[in-house]
Protein backbone atom coordinates (compact mmCIF):
# COMPACT_ATOMS: atom_id res chain seq x y z
CA UNK A 1 0.00 0.00 0.00
CA UNK A 2 1.36 3.44 -0.69
CA UNK A 3 0.35 6.16 1.80
CA UNK A 4 0.01 9.95 0.59
CA UNK A 5 3.12 10.46 1.64
CA UNK A 6 4.51 7.94 -1.06
CA UNK A 7 5.74 5.65 1.46
CA UNK A 8 4.90 1.86 0.58
CA UNK A 9 3.84 -0.60 3.90
CA UNK A 10 3.07 -4.23 3.40
CA UNK A 11 -0.46 -4.77 5.17
CA UNK A 12 -2.45 -8.05 5.99
CA UNK A 13 -6.12 -7.02 5.83
CA UNK A 14 -9.50 -8.62 5.99
CA UNK A 15 -11.41 -6.65 3.25
CA UNK A 16 -15.00 -6.59 4.12
CA UNK A 17 -16.61 -3.83 2.35
CA UNK A 18 -16.32 -1.30 -1.18
CA UNK A 19 -17.22 1.93 -0.98
CA UNK A 20 -17.11 4.80 -3.79
CA UNK A 21 -16.69 8.08 -3.09
CA UNK A 22 -17.09 9.42 -6.15
CA UNK A 23 -14.63 9.61 -7.93
CA UNK A 24 -12.27 7.09 -5.26
CA UNK A 25 -12.83 3.77 -4.26
CA UNK A 26 -12.23 2.51 -0.75
CA UNK A 27 -11.90 -0.93 0.58
CA UNK A 28 -13.34 -1.06 4.07
CA UNK A 29 -11.20 -3.43 5.88
CA UNK A 30 -9.16 -5.04 9.02
CA UNK A 31 -5.86 -3.74 9.27
CA UNK A 32 -3.73 -6.00 11.60
CA UNK A 33 -1.01 -4.11 11.30
CA UNK A 34 -3.10 -1.66 13.30
CA UNK A 35 -5.15 -4.85 14.61
CA UNK A 36 -8.41 -2.01 13.94
CA UNK A 37 -10.63 -1.20 10.86
CA UNK A 38 -9.33 1.04 8.38
CA UNK A 39 -10.20 2.39 4.84
CA UNK A 40 -7.67 2.06 2.01
CA UNK A 41 -7.61 3.72 -1.46
CA UNK A 42 -7.93 1.52 -4.25
CA UNK A 43 -5.81 3.33 -6.28
CA UNK A 44 -3.18 2.93 -3.68
CA UNK A 45 -2.90 -0.45 -3.69
CA UNK A 46 -0.01 -2.08 -5.35
CA UNK A 47 -0.14 -5.32 -5.35
CA UNK A 48 -2.68 -7.99 -3.61
CA UNK A 49 -2.92 -11.62 -2.89
CA UNK A 50 -5.71 -13.98 -1.78
CA UNK A 51 -5.45 -15.86 1.18
CA UNK A 52 -7.36 -19.08 2.43
CA UNK A 53 -7.84 -17.57 5.39
CA UNK A 54 -11.43 -17.16 7.32
CA UNK A 55 -13.06 -14.74 9.03
CA UNK A 56 -16.21 -13.39 10.07
CA UNK A 57 -17.94 -9.97 8.73
CA UNK A 58 -17.89 -6.78 11.06
CA UNK A 59 -20.68 -4.78 10.72
CA UNK A 60 -20.69 -1.56 8.60
CA UNK A 61 -20.60 0.92 11.89
CA UNK A 62 -17.12 -0.77 12.72
CA UNK A 63 -15.61 1.11 10.13
CA UNK A 64 -17.75 4.98 11.34
CA UNK A 65 -14.11 6.09 12.84
CA UNK A 66 -11.88 4.66 9.92
CA UNK A 67 -14.08 6.85 8.02
CA UNK A 68 -14.17 9.99 9.82
CA UNK A 69 -12.62 12.93 8.49
CA UNK A 70 -11.43 11.28 5.15
CA UNK A 71 -14.40 10.10 3.46
CA UNK A 72 -17.23 12.46 2.83
CA UNK A 73 -20.97 9.92 2.88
Amino acid sequence: YKKESGEVSNRTIEPHYLLLNYPVWYVLAFDHLRDAPRAFRCDRILEAEGSDARFRLLPKDAFEQSLEGNIVI
